[in-house]
């Protein structure tokens, strides 16, 4: 919604003190930012399904980098 210039309240029916803690935390991050993590998640996923990693300590890493 923010990306395409509409008002969050317009697209969310949420509580007003929901829309306002999900518009400050959206702020935080880009379109680009976002589908990095998501692929990342992907191939986190695809990695602990093929038994090639450990999804605990990934998403440790994961959750650090985002944070950082």
């Amino acid at each position: 919604a923010l990306d395409a210039g509409l008002a969050p309240a317009q697209v969310l029916s949420v509580h007003p003190v929901v829309l306002r803690k999900v518009t400050e935390q959206a702020r935080n991050f880009s379109i680009d930012d976002l589908e990095r993590i998501y692929h990342r998640l992907m191939e986190m996923d695809l990695a602990e399904k093929s038994s090639q990693s450990q999804l605990d300590t990934a998403l440790i890493a994961l959750v650090a980098a985002v944070a950082g």
